[in-house]
């Protein structure tokens, strides 16, 4: 009989089929308000270094420094912003944009990571993947530092957009329903487009897993909490398109159930 750890563990997604400990990728995609947080936390069977821009935007606005220069530079006073409301949540994104804030914290953090280390920390990008030029870059400054193709894996987060625009109402830092829609449609395509590459047999920077999780609460994913403060997933619901170093699947290897969760998930 299996141990509940072992029943535990079958839930996580596991990348090269282990849980790696360094030297290891993974890009974390899915349109705003997909809940990658809990995906990341709960179900990817593997611990780094994170990086997430909206981790930047708190840091902004608990940092004296940071509010000094982007009062200097651009007169605006971020403390006065109120993050309930999306256009002060643009102002501030395009504030920090405007400084060359965004720039360095994402150039700070691959600074960080020896590129001679042989046993370079696992890093997590938290992004929307929204655009294929995007994707490119964190895949091309992944492996400038040392991490190989094989090692740079993607999670697609797929969660309804009807679902993901009311989880974005109750947030702290609220946007416009606009960009909701267009990072949801703008993952869904840049995901289109790297599984055409791979079908052709194109060249492109990264050759690890590629998995989608379905991510609709106690429909896809299901935690249980236990009366201690302890939790673990008991439902999760995930496919695998891609293994590390070889071929992607075709789409005929995976059932119209499944294609038309895909499709109905980033669509209105």
């Amino acid at each position: 009989m299996k141990t509940l750890e072992e029943m535990i563990n079958e839930k996580r997604i596991m990348f090269n089929r282990r849980e790696p400990k360094y030297n290891n990728v993974v890009i974390l995609g899915g349109g705003g308000g997909s809940g990658k947080g809990f995906i990341s936390e709960k179900l990817l069977g593997i611990k780094g270094k994170t990086f997430d821009v909206d981790v930047l935007k708190e840091m902004a606005l608990k940092s004296i420094l940071v509010k000094q220069k982007i009062k200097s530079k651009l007169g605006l006073d971020i403390s006065k912003l109120d993050l309930k409301n999306p256009k002060d949540t643009t102002t501030l994104h395009l504030a920090l944009d405007d400084a060359g804030l965004n720039k360095k914290y994402k150039d700070t953090f691959i600074q960080s990571i020896d590129p001679n280390n042989q046993h370079k920390p696992n890093i997590i990008f938290d992004v929307t993947l929204k655009d294929m030029p995007k994707f490119s870059s964190l895949c091309q400054e992944a492996t400038m530092i040392g991490y190989e193709p094989k090692n740079i894996h993607i999670v697609w987060v797929l969660n309804k957009l009807s679902i993901a625009l009311e989880q974005n109402r109750s947030r702290n830092r609220i946007v416009y329903d606009d960009i909701i829609i267009s990072t949801h449609k703008g993952v869904a395509l840049t995901m289109k487009e790297i599984f055409n590459y791979f079908s052709q047999n194109s060249e492109i920077c990264m050759d690890g897993d590629i998995w989608i999780v379905f991510n609709v609460k106690d429909e896809d994913t299901k935690l249980i909490s236990s009366e201690k403060g302890g939790s673990y997933i008991e439902k999760a619901t995930y496919i695998q398109l891609k293994e590390s170093g070889k071929k992607i699947k075709s789409l005929s290897e995976f059932s119209d159930e499944i294609l038309h969760k895909i499709e109905h998930y980033h669509k209105l």
